[in-house]
């Protein structure tokens, strides 16, 4: 995309040489050597928005899913999977059992009743897509989290009525970021020893360190000989935004860097 105004001026300049009859001997047209250019060296797209911008293009997500960014979080946060409600069909009896679900959202329908707006939401977690209903008071509450593409935690319980039908009550919801901040034990992170001579612990120093930020960070450090865990103080508490624990993952690998539920 970035090179495409460039790629269509060598076109319209290929088509316009080919009406004037430029070709040459082997019956290829001509293109002057000098306006082909290499196309500039980007960086990828981050998979989300790449990921996006497939279904956005084709209606559906073509390469991965975005819930993917998230997923070892998510198998630590929910109680069930949507495909364990989507399938169940009365099966259970559940008697205010309390679960915790996570999916991203596909759909929204709202509804305006005396009472306020009411929500049907699409849930999708890659096992089933799952239809929730959100009750007025609770959507206006977090209404601001409800958004198409976006993931969205939910805490709520099961109940069975007496018809036999099992019934989703939502209590609160949560995008990644104040599940975090609710339900997070600490952030591990894993550093070799052969990684600290090249300024990292400074790097770290500065990445680390956040206004309100509340999550201890535990270090697996390793060397040659042997494995520790530290605690670090609480001057070095994690802020656990998506784009504090990007910054992390850039300088210590995406693999060393984990939140602990």
């Amino acid at each position: 995309l970035e090179h495409l105004p460039e790629v269509l001026r060598m076109a319209d300049q290929n088509h316009q040489a080919e009406k004037v009859g430029q070709n040459d001997l082997f019956g290829g047209s001509m293109v002057v050597e000098e306006d082909e250019k290499i196309a500039p060296s980007l960086e990828e797209w981050p998979e989300r928005e790449r990921l996006l911008l497939e279904k956005n293009a084709i209606g559906l997500y073509l390469t991965g899913h975005p819930i993917n960014e998230y997923e070892d979080e998510i198998i630590q946060l929910r109680s069930h999977k949507l495909s364990d409600l989507a399938d169940d069909d009365g099966a259970q009896k559940y008697q205010k059992v309390p679960v915790v679900l996570a999916g991203l959202v596909s759909a929204i329908r709202t509804q305006n009743t005396e009472k306020g707006k009411r929500a049907f939401v699409q849930l999708d977690d890659k096992t089933a897509y799952y239809e929730i209903f959100i009750f007025s008071n609770v959507y206006e509450e977090y209404e601001h989290l409800i958004q198409k593409e976006e993931l969205l935690i939910i805490e709520g319980s099961l109940n069975t009525d007496f018809s036999g039908n099992m019934r989703l009550r939502i209590n609160v919801l949560h995008d990644i970021t104040s599940a975090r901040q609710t339900f997070a034990r600490r952030l591990q992170l894993s550093i070799k020893k052969a990684q600290t001579s090249n300024g990292l612990i400074d790097k770290l120093s500065e990445l680390l360190p956040q206004q309100q930020a509340n999550c201890p960070v535990l270090i697996n450090y390793e060397t040659e000989d042997a494995t520790a865990q530290i605690r670090l103080g609480e001057a070095f508490n994690a802020s656990l935004n998506d784009k504090s624990l990007k910054a992390l993952r850039k300088a210590l690998g995406k693999d060393a860097v984990k939140v602990s539920y």
